[in-house]
């Protein structure tokens, strides 16, 4: 709102001022509020209509108490300014807001020209203090809720010496378990039936090359080990798995009792 200074003529003029004191009704004071602040009641809405209260009840009181053009468009100007310095902050300021309000009053109360000049006496001084603080300042909190933006404040509040409370491990539920075991994919056609599944072992990274050695000659001497066995059994085998057919070494009743013989030979 910048600084306070005389304001003689700044919001209402000498041509306005002589037309409020000459209205008869409160309509027609109303009516030229409206017209000359550019107040929309059905736009603005309450601010409207509590900005048109206020300035209304301002130009009656100048006029009840017999003011003249300068003292009633300086007096109108100190409380529309007063009311810009409550409004600027949606945080508390009624001190500095009266302050403000004071040293406005007193722009236009002490013969300090061009800085100050003596519009009003003591006794005017007086009264209007005594009415903006019995109007204005005792409806403060009320101005400052309809024409300032609402603050929401989140508090955190942390205590010295406490360790901060680890986060609770979320429960796994059964149906946890389910959904998990469906995300695995799963190929019925890769697995065959019949089909072997081979197991290799795994050299751990952290073997040193002598254990490493050690593995790979002992599974050469099996490998040794099984092929001389598996060689050993096929050379034992009777002369009768030859490939020379049987049905031309044997008659027909040796046939017959060979076939029992073997018969019994595999089981």
């Amino acid at each position: 709102m910048g600084k306070p200074s005389v304001s003689i003529w700044e919001d209402i003029h000498l041509s306005d001022a002589t037309t409020i004191l000459s209205f008869e009704t409160p309509q027609e004071i109303k009516n030229f509020i409206v017209k000359k602040f550019n107040i929309d009641l059905i736009k603005d809405g309450l601010r409207g209509k509590i900005i048109l209260d206020l300035y209304y009840y301002t130009l009656v009181f100048a006029k009840e108490n017999g003011f003249n053009e300068e003292q009633t468009s300086a007096f109108f100007s100190i409380v529309k300014r007063t009311h810009g310095k409550t409004i600027e902050t949606p945080y508390g300021n009624t001190e500095e807001a009266f302050r403000f309000f004071q040293n406005m009053l007193t722009c236009h109360s002490v013969k300090r020209p061009p800085f100050y000049v003596d519009l009003f006496n003591i006794q005017q001084t007086k009264i209007i203090t005594d009415y903006v603080l019995n109007t204005y300042f005792k409806h403060f909190k009320l101005y400052k809720y309809a024409f300032t933006p609402k603050v929401t404040m989140n508090v955190s509040i942390t205590y010295q010496g406490l360790k901060p409370e680890p986060e609770p491990i979320p429960e796994i539920t059964a149906e946890d378990c389910d959904e998990n075991r469906d995300e695995i994919p799963y190929d019925e056609s890769s697995i065959n039936e019949g089909s072997e599944i081979s197991v290799e072992p795994k050299e751990s990274e952290d073997e040193n090359p002598a254990m490493r050695e050690l593995k790979r000659i002992i599974r050469t001497t099996l490998d040794e080990q099984i092929n001389k066995l598996v060689a050993s059994t096929n050379t034992s085998l009777p002369e009768t798995c030859s490939l020379v057919p049987w049905s031309t070494r044997h008659p027909p009743e040796e046939r017959k009792m060979d076939s029992i013989r073997r018969y019994q030979v595999q089981l």
